[in-house]
């Protein structure tokens, strides 16, 4: 053992000489390699933690949500600001700091916006409130005076991003791991309003309702932070790719029963589904599709624009997964 050790010692060196290097600098060097690990694992490790935040939203899919609120009450707070002439940002406790509401005012304007009006070419057309908290006891609070089951409390505090009904978004802060996050749930939940003033949020279905809305948010997040999104992206993947190899996989028309019980994002199913069809029928089409099935049936305007039945599709996404 010892003199493999003293040959592989010797090959190291050579490989070092030929590149330039001396013995002197091989603490250097090992400090630097230690140090590129380290990193390594850091950035793993906040992807995961990304993939895992965004993960739990499976848990807050807006039917599901809808089955717990019917409304969402007004909060009484001082700190608000404009991001748009519907867009108001407001403070729901007194721990979300002026800064906090700079900054989603900011995100709303340079990200979410934008990336609506290009993927959608809507833009909310009434008054929309997004409310931030900063902490599990303030939306937990906030959840009971809502109306929220005692039971469900704890299972909403750590397992949504963020909470839409009609015009009105909630957003726990403490369940973000950074801005990126934060530009993905803003944009993710305005996505749902649109649908909702338009009069077609309930009647989507979901796996377009949600798809679009994660399309969006993953658009804004990578405007931010591509590296982590593009790794998000293939950590959730991943798991669908593995819950069709295993059969667990769920149709797109899946239960919202079904879906909670699910192994894995049924939501980033959803994604997969709008991404393949945007990427080859064109977001002009599918700009075509929201605005015509605000006159009329879903499986009309899907007909129309895309040549297939809704039925077709989601069993075409189910094989190809």
């Amino acid at each position: 053992m010892h003199t493999i050790l003293i040959m592989l010692s010797m090959i190291f060196a050579s490989i070092l000489h030929f590149f330039g290097f001396n013995s002197s600098q091989l603490p250097q060097i090992s400090n630097q390699l230690a140090s590129t690990a380290a990193y390594s694992q850091s950035v793993a490790k906040d992807v995961s933690a990304s993939a895992n935040a965004i993960s739990r939203q499976i848990h807050s899919s807006q039917a599901y949500v809808k089955t717990i609120l019917r409304s969402l009450p007004k909060p009484h707070a001082t700190l608000v600001q404009k991001a748009s002439n519907t867009i108001t940002i407001v403070a729901g406790d007194a721990g979300v700091s002026r800064n906090t509401v700079r900054r989603a005012t900011n995100m709303v304007q340079t990200y979410s916006l934008p990336i609506l009006k290009q993927n959608l070419n809507l833009a909310p057309a009434n008054n929309v409130d997004i409310v931030l908290f900063s902490s599990s006891g303030t939306y937990a609070n906030a959840l009971r005076k809502a109306g929220v089951p005692g039971n469900e409390i704890d299972s909403m505090l750590s397992n949504t991003g963020g909470i839409t009904i009609d015009s009105d978004i909630w957003i726990p802060l403490y369940n973000l791991q950074d801005r990126s996050m934060l530009a993905n749930v803003l944009t993710h939940e305005l996505t749902h309003v649109i649908f909702n003033q338009a009069g077609i949020g309930d009647k989507l279905p979901t796996w377009i309702n949600e798809g679009m809305a994660w399309y969006d948010g993953l658009a804004a997040q990578d405007q931010i932070n591509p590296a982590e999104t593009q790794a998000i992206i293939s950590s959730l993947r991943g798991d669908v790719i593995k819950a069709g190899r295993t059969g667990k996989l769920l149709p797109l028309s899946a239960s919202e029963e079904d879906i909670l019980q699910a192994s894995y994002n049924v939501e980033f199913e959803d994604y997969i589904a709008m991404h393949y069809l945007i990427q080859h029928q064109g977001i002009a089409k599918v700009q075509a599709f929201f605005h015509q099935v605000i006159n009329a049936s879903v499986n009309r305007s899907f007909m129309n624009q895309f040549q297939m039945s809704t039925t077709a599709f989601e069993n075409l996404i189910y094989q190809r997964l």
